[in-house]
């Protein structure tokens, strides 16, 4: 479990669905609470879905409980 993941200009690249896949197994990599930072062109549309909530731009967060 991470308290922190950092991915900035890489998913631009990846399809719709890697990118979905990618964000949801960093949700699943993440501790309760932990953060997912991603770059200003990354924003994760469809965030609530796969469980995150977002408290400042481009910060996601898993819940705590």
């Amino acid at each position: 479990g991470f308290d922190l993941i950092l991915c900035r200009n890489v998913v631009i690249y990846f399809t719709e669905e890697a990118k979905f896949d990618l964000y949801t197994n960093f949700f699943h990599a993440l501790k309760p609470g932990g953060i997912l930072f991603v770059g200003a062109t990354e924003a994760i549309l469809n965030f609530r879905k796969i469980g995150y909530t977002s408290f400042q731009p481009f910060f996601y967060q898993k819940p705590l409980a």
